[in-house]
């Protein structure tokens, strides 16, 4: 890698006019002292600098000053920036031109709603020139390792995923765009777009206690943090109007349809069963409902049924829901795509508000069966 020559850096940079004649600025000397730190830390090509914050402390100055010290090396190439990702040595390379325009869209497991958003996302990235790749990794971690593989070779623009917390480390090593939808991972600063999962399944708690149920059960993906929100917000909700939840309401399944079956088996054959039911999204309540369907438990006179997430599938099968709006999160997840894209940084956190669609599976609670006195 080509560095400063200590002799002539400040001759050049003065007649170029990036600096001004007399005494060098702060910054210089911060530059100076992160290509000496880039020497004797033997960083190579692609190796991250420490972020601005770190390199404010060590050298005692302001983020400006590291900023503008920043900005002179990656003038000189020594260095490029990767909004929201970190500096890095080297010249920024372009591209591979077969994938340069490739946005890869991984997918934690084959849900229906994920399909959806990605249809909606990918309608608006054909407007850009962008393409969308979509991957579905299902947990095999050899799927996602190709695509981590190929965003090293930059061989794609970005990647826009479902985070999953065995990957942070290999989320910091990533040099392309990087954004997460549906969850995010505290300690990495990289830009997310969530619907507000709490305070949706607020409202369906709400909605249901307004309509006089108090056995409420719930059933959701224990690995879906998304999900693990909505039960909180659902805790949240009962707890200011103790209603109590029993842990035998309580049946946390994987993603699969067939797992909320096993579920609503437990929940119906309880000697008190719930009258609603809260599902952690739509196939899961699919699955609830083709229990009840095939043991003759009347929805919603029997038991009332609430999805997460209005999918096809719901609206298919007139389940009540709740609309995340998926037309709102691609909208958002594009947009700052593009933001990174062009060098720029979008915002932290992009919350989608929620609401309730109210379909044919939700009904005012049973009434308790009177026994007659003897």
């Amino acid at each position: 890698m080509e560095y400063y020559n200590l002799k002539t850096t400040e001759f050049h940079l003065k007649r170029a006019g990036i600096m001004g004649a007399g005494k060098p600025e702060k910054y210089f000397d911060v530059a100076l002292a992160i290509r000496n730190l880039a020497e004797t830390s033997n960083l190579k090509s692609g190796d991250r600098l420490p972020s601005e914050t770190q390199l404010a402390a060590q050298y005692h100055c302001s983020h400006l000053t590291v900023r503008k010290a920043l900005a002179l090396l990656e003038k000189e190439q020594l260095i490029y920036k990767i909004p929201c990702r970190g500096t890095f040595m080297g010249e920024k390379h372009s591209t591979n031109v077969l994938l340069k325009n490739v946005i890869a869209f991984i997918l934690p497991h084959n849900e229906m709603y994920y399909y959806q958003l990605f249809y909606e996302f990918s309608n608006r990235l054909w407007t850009h020139n962008l393409i969308p790749l979509l991957c579905v990794s299902v947990g095999d971690a050899a799927h996602d390792q190709k695509i981590f593989e190929l965003a090293a070779k930059k061989m794609l623009a970005g990647i826009i995923t479902v985070p999953n917390r065995k990957y942070r480390s290999l989320y910091r090593e990533l040099h392309v765009p990087l954004l997460f939808f549906d969850d995010f991972i505290e300690d990495l600063e990289v830009p997310y777009v969530i619907s507000d999962d709490a305070q949706g399944a607020v409202h369906v708690a709400r909605y249901l206690h307004d309509l006089g149920h108090t056995r409420i059960a719930f059933v959701g993906d224990l690995a879906d943090q998304a999900v693990r929100r909505r039960f909180d917000g659902l805790k949240s909700y009962c707890d200011q109007y103790k209603l109590l939840i029993p842990e035998k309401y309580i049946k946390w399944i994987s993603s699969h349809q067939e797992w909320s079956y096993f579920a609503a088996q437990e929940l119906f054959l309880l000697n008190a069963p719930p009258t609603a039911v809260i599902c952690g999204n739509d196939t899961h309540a699919a699955g609830v409902m083709r229990y009840c369907r095939e043991h003759r438990i009347a929805v919603p006179r029997d038991c009332s049924i609430m999805g997460f997430s209005d999918s096809a599938l719901a609206e298919d099968l007139g389940i009540s829901s709740v609309n995340q709006h998926s037309d709102r999160i691609a909208e958002a997840l594009t947009k700052h795509m593009i933001t990174l894209l062009n060098g720029q940084t979008p915002p932290q956190k992009t919350t989608i508000i929620t609401d309730l669609l109210i379909r044919h599976t939700t009904a005012i609670a049973p009434r308790p069966v009177r026994t007659s006195r003897r």
